[in-house]
């Protein structure tokens, strides 16, 4: 039995009229009854009553309308579900964020997300850089929301926002009466309090 079988079965149950259904599916008579024959044979029992004025579905054949149109209806469903599937608009994400990225870019990064595949269901969790660099290769998450560099050739990196550093002065330190902004040189020399080196390189490595 294949799905053409079903297809025939519930044309010719719905039009009961060979010649009509024949149309519906757009092929000729003599197959479509042979395919009917076919399946009737498959499942040992009788689908149809034919004379030669009228066919109708007997009990079995009204029994086994209902279960095919049910089991049509569930694979296209199926077939719909494993298309968005694929196109990754349905399934779960698992997106790891650290920093200040859970202030501002990260909840404008799940709403967007949410709008435009409703469907997914999504995963957060708070990591370092380097944490979040380690599970996306684990495949613990899908996304990783971190501040470069990020010195590795199996992860794929873009850029999608700018934040400005801030520094926080004394207003009596020298550089707290500097007008323009200040540079990393001009910090070079400065007893800093920043992240550790462990959560990430932003700092660090300039």
């Amino acid at each position: 039995m294949e799905l053409r079988h079903l297809r025939y079965f519930i044309a010719v149950a719905e039009e009961l009229h060979f010649g009509n259904a024949a149309k519906k599916l757009k092929i000729s008579q003599p197959p479509l009854s042979a395919q009917i024959k076919e399946l009737e044979e498959d499942l040992g029992v009788q689908l149809f009553e034919r004379t030669k004025r009228t066919v109708a579905l007997t009990e079995a054949g009204k029994y086994y309308y209902d279960m095919s149109r049910k089991t049509l209806q569930r694979i296209d469903k199926d077939r719909d579900t494993v298309q968005v599937i694929a196109r990754g608009e349905q399934g779960k994400v698992a997106i790891g964020f650290g920093g200040s990225v859970v202030y501002e870019i990260l909840p404008k990064v799940l709403k967007q997300i949410k709008k435009s595949f409703p469907k997914l269901e999504l995963h957060v969790s708070q990591q370092t850089t380097n944490q979040q660099m380690a599970s996306l290769k684990t495949g613990e998450i899908d996304i990783a929301l971190l501040v470069p560099p990020v010195d590795d050739e199996d992860i794929h990196t873009f850029p999608f926002y700018r934040e400005a550093l801030i520094v926080s002065l004394p207003k009596t330190h020298p550089l707290a009466k500097v007008p323009e902004p200040l540079t990393m040189d001009q910090l070079h020399k400065e007893p800093l309090i920043i992240s550790p080196v462990q959560q990430g390189k932003v700092i660090s490595m300039q």
